[in-house]
Formats: C-alpha cells, sequence, structure tokens
C-alpha cells in the first residue's frame, strides 16, 4: 500500500465528501446570486435595449454584465478569505485529533491562488446566464416584451424557477446525507460496545525487558499492581489486558483445534485475536460469563493451561458443541511440544475492535501463564475516574518509581475518539445542510417575491373582477408548491443516487433509509411554503385601483 494511502486512508472518503457538500453550497449560492442579477437585469433592460439600439454589440454588453459579476465574485472570495483566516483555529479545534497533518491547516499561498480561481470561476458561473439574458440583440422585441414594467417575460420568470428548483434539489441532497450521519451517530450513541463505558481509567505500562528479564517478574509487577490499585480509595475493581478496547490490531493467530485436521488455508487466513488478561479484567469492564468459569489465582504458570473464549468464538468454531473442556493452540499442532490450552469458560461478545466490525472470535489467557511486558491497566469506580490518575500513579511508582505511565485517559474518552471522525463529518456536513437549507429558502423567497411584483396589475384586475383574498393566497402558494414539488422530486432521484457514496460513512441505517428520505424532504417543503408566505401576504394586500392607476 502506498505510505500516502496509508497515513490518509480513513479520512479521504470524508473529505471528498466534505469537498463535495463545499461545492453544492457554492452552486446553491451562485444560483441565489444568478437570481438577484437576473433581477437587477430585468430592471435595466430598457437601459440594455437603448445601449443595443444606438449600435452597442452583444460583446460589448456580455464584457460589461461578466466584468461586473467577476468583480462581485472577487469581492466575495477576498470576504471569504478573510472569514476562512479567522475561521482556521476554530477549525483546528474542532477536528479530531487523528486528522492526518491537522497542524499544517493554514492559509497559504495555495489555498490563495485556490481562492482567486474559485472566486473567478464562481463570477463566471453566476454572471453568464445574466449576461446572455441581457445581451439578446432583439432589442425591439426586448422593449415591447417588457413594457413599462420593466418585466423580463416569460422566459426570465422560467429561468429563474429553474434556478429556485435547483437551489432546491441540491440542498435537499445534502439535507438527506446530513440527516443519514446524524442517523448513523445517534445509533452509535445507543450501541451497547459489550464492556463498561463509564466510570473507567485506563493507563499503558511497558515493562523494560532489561529489567524485567523473566515472565515471572513481569507476572509478579502486575499482580501486585493490581492489588495496590484495588486497595485504593473509590476503586470498585481493577484488572489487566494486553491490548487497548478499540485497537484496530491487537495480537492475533492462526488457531487450530485438538481433534480435529488443521484448518483450511482459506480459514487460516483469518487469524483469532487474543489477550493476556488479569482475573479481574472482566469485573473491572462488566464482561459477564456466559458459561463455564472466570480465570482465578489457581490458574498459576505451572497448572494446566487455560483459556476463555467469547460467543462469537463459539458460534465460529463450535457452533453444534460445547466448547468447555475441548482443547486449542496457536502453535502447530503436529509438533509433540506444542501447548495445548483448555477452553474453561464462554464470555459475552464486546465491540472492542470498533463498531464497525462485527464482534471478533476472541481468544484470553490468564496473565501469569502468558505474561506480557506490555499491559494495559483498568480501574473502575463510581465516581470521575480522572480523580484516580494521581494515586494510580503513586501506586505504580511504590512498585518501580522508574516506569513510565503512557495513555492515561478514561474509557469514554476511548469512545469519544473511536467516533470523532464520525461526529467531525456529521457536524459540518451539517452545517453545510444548514446553510443550503437557509439559502435555498432565501432562492424561493426571492423568486417568488420578484414574481408577484411582476405580478401587481394582474393581481389588481383579479381582485377588481371578484377574486378574493383566499384565491390570491392560493395563487401565489400553487406557484411556490410548483416550484417546491419539482425541486424535490429531482432532489430525491439525486439523493439515492448519490448517497451510496456515505454508505461506508453510515452505521445502522440503510443509505436508502425511508424514514430519512420522507421526513428531511417534508421539512424543506414546509421550508419553502413557509418562505412563500411573505410573498402571499404582499398579494393579499395589492389595493386594485392603487395598482391599476400605477400601470
Amino acid at each position: 500500500m502506498p505510505l500516502h494511502e496509508e497515513i490518509v486512508g480513513d479520512v479521504k472518503r470524508p473529505l471528498i465528501i466534505l469537498l463535495g457538500a463545499v461545492c453544492f453550497v457554492l452552486l446553491i449560492a451562485c444560483a441565489n446570486v444568478a437570481n438577484l442579477l437576473l433581477t437587477r437585469a430585468a430592471s435595466r433592460q430598457r437601459e440594455f435595449a437603448i445601449r443595443a439600439a444606438l449600435g452597442a454589440g452583444r460583446r460589448r454588453l456580455l464584457r460589461q454584465m461578466l466584468t461586473e459579476s467577476l468583480l462581485l465574485g472577487l469581492i466575495g472570495g477576498a470576504a471569504g478569505l478573510a472569514v476562512a483566516a479567522w475561521c482556521t483555529e476554530l477549525l483546528q479545534t474542532l477536528a479530531p485529533a487523528g486528522l492526518p497533518r491537522l497542524a499544517n491547516i493554514a492559509v497559504d499561498r495555495q489555498v490563495i491562488a485556490y481562492a482567486l480561481g474559485a472566486s473567478l470561476l464562481t463570477g463566471l458561473l453566476f454572471g453568464i446566464v445574466p449576461a446572455l439574458h441581457a445581451a439578446r440583440r432583439d432589442s425591439g422585441a426586448y422593449l415591447k416584451e417588457g413594457g413599462r414594467t420593466g418585466s423580463d417575460g416569460v422566459r426570465g420568470r422560467r429561468v429563474r424557477a429553474a434556478l429556485a428548483i435547483g437551489e432546491l434539489a441540491v440542498a435537499l441532497v445534502l439535507l438527506i446525507g446530513a440527516g443519514l450521519l446524524v442517523r448513523s451517530v445517534i445509533a452509535l450513541n445507543s450501541q451497547d460496545p459489550g464492556f463498561a463505558s463509564t466510570g473507567v481509567l485506563t493507563l499503558r505500562l511497558d515493562l523494560p525487558r532489561a529489567k524485567y528479564t523473566t515472565p515471572e517478574r513481569v507476572a509478579a509487577f502486575y499482580e501486585q499492581l493490581i492489588e495496590r490499585l484495588s486497595a485504593l480509595p473509590g476503586v470498585e475493581a481493577s484488572g489487566a489486558g494486553s491490548s487497548l478496547l478499540l485497537s484496530r490490531l491487537p495480537g492475533s493467530a492462526m488457531i487450530n483445534i485438538e481433534g480435529r485436521p488443521p484448518l483450511p488455508a482459506d480459514v487460516q487466513n483469518i487469524p483469532v485475536p487474543y489477550d493476556s488478561v488479569t482475573p479481574g479484567y472482566f469485573a473491572t469492564l462488566q464482561i459477564p460469563l456466559r458459561r463455564g468459569r472466570m480465570f482465578t489465582r489457581a490458574d498459576a504458570p505451572r497448572a494446566q493451561e487455560v483459556v476463555l473464549v467469547n460467543e462469537s468464538f463459539v458460534r465460529r468454531f463450535f457452533p453444534n458443541e460445547d466448547p468447555l473442556g475441548r482443547r486449542v493452540t496457536f502453535g502447530d499442532p503436529t509438533q509433540p511440544d506444542t501447548r495445548w490450552q483448555a477452553i474453561v469458560g464462554v464470555v459475552a461478545d464486546t465491540r472492542r475492535g470498533g463498531f464497525e466490525r462485527k464482534p471478533w472470535a476472541e481468544v484470553y489467557f490468564p496473565m501469569p501463564q502468558a505474561p506480557e511486558p506490555r499491559m494495559f491497566v483498568f480501574l473502575r469506580t463510581a465516581g470521575d475516574p480522572a480523580a484516580l490518575a494521581s494515586a494510580a500513579q503513586a501506586a505504580v511508582w511504590a512498585l518501580d518509581r522508574d516506569q513510565a505511565i503512557a495513555g492515561m485517559r478514561t474509557v469514554g474518552d476511548l469512545l469519544a475518539e473511536a467516533q470523532a471522525n464520525r461526529r467531525f463529518t456529521t457536524l459540518l456536513l451539517g452545517l453545510f445542510a444548514a446553510v443550503a437549507l437557509v439559502l435555498a429558502a432565501i432562492g424561493v423567497y426571492g423568486v417568488l417575491a420578484y414574481a408577484t411584483a411582476q405580478r401587481t396589475q394582474e393581481i389588481g384586475i383579479r381582485m377588481a373582477l371578484g377574486a378574493d383574498r383566499g384565491a390570491i393566497l392560493r395563487m401565489v402558494f400553487a406557484t411556490g408548491a410548483r416550484i417546491a414539488a419539482i425541486g424535490l422530486g429531482i432532489g430525491i432521484a439525486g439523493a439515492l443516487a448519490l448517497t451510496q457514496v456515505l454508505s461506508g460513512l453510515l452505521f445502522g441505517v440503510s443509505a436508502h433509509d425511508p424514514l430519512t428520505f420522507l421526513v428531511v424532504p417534508g421539512a424543506l417543503l414546509a421550508v419553502a411554503l413557509a418562505a412563500c408566505w411573505i410573498p402571499a401576504r404582499r398579494a393579499i394586500r395589492v389595493q386594485p385601483v392603487i395598482a391599476l392607476r400605477g400601470e
């Protein structure tokens, strides 16, 4: 695997998704500005028509409009760059610690060059449609269609409606994506990890082999340490294990079962994780016993070698048998000096390998029979586990004043860290979706407000002929509902296709989750209809005599 892929592998997809979300928000913003420029161009139709009639060519009008839009894009880009520089420290604070090259995030020359290019491209993007619209050659027909109202006619209304439909569609894709991630985080938070997630402090010790030269000395150190820790005030239980919870790669090896032929190569290619644990390990992490017995002090180095296995191990290797008393080995079963271990108990599964994976088939050794210099010590208390940090340090240094202590943190912090990337992605995508929702609502409002203003004469005539306010309200809301329905329909189709990209980030929810695909479009429809309310109220306040007199 290339080193670059190894470094960025876990965050590459979320960052690409966030980049796509940024582009979607930019498209919505461009559509809004294009709508505003179309409205502005409509009010300047007489100016453009007169310019064209006096000899201004289409290229000259295009240059004028594009120059204005490029200037807007550059000013907006400069303002956005200033905000980005101000928010960089906030982003680094919110970002998970495991994000590669987090300290290198800064507004540098490359970012400035990118912002300049994006500003120019954005200026062209939201300026090209209004420019083409304003630079049409048929100035006589343009003046005739616009009349004294400065309206841009049916074509202009259709372009603005199309832009609003596109805004709603893109906003819906972002909102559905954010909704799926939020549901994933909720599912993760409600997931039982299989071990105590609160009130547990963990610390890592790595005994130097030059000092602890024999397995007996290693085992004696940890046995004495667990006794001292268990005697500390407030400690309910303490234990140790050779690998950390939620670690991606614990110790593992190929396993064989006594009385069975060696496993086929395709099965042996799936190693079985193993851990060396003290007798108090399971009580400290509240991992229940399902069958048999736990480890005891009788499981000494010279006693019969034993192991505990979890339920996934039983399902995988003994689906229709009783595993108690059966013997297994991680060595070569054909050798006479192979060490065989008897299964004396079955414990519950844990999601120590992460929530995205199914529980592993695991084997646990008693620490005195398989001592490891590096161990993770766990202390459970009813109070704040962080308050035990100094006392735990003192207990270690009372046994060996030179022993280094690393990785002191709570199990709750480990769980939060394991979900940090997902939470960060959800937070940012949620923020982008919220911005997209606001921009889409503004876009719908702008289209309906302008359309209502352009129909002032029509509304005055309707009311003069007897139309009541309810009919006018229905007319305005029908226009908004039609735009919203088309936009939501396109958005749902787009979301069904694009949410497959999110599938690798989802947990406990399908990329086509029916609840999300019902609730989010319904909420966006409600927002779109709410955006219709102000133009609708403005329409029913039109006085027929004043409207007709103004025309």
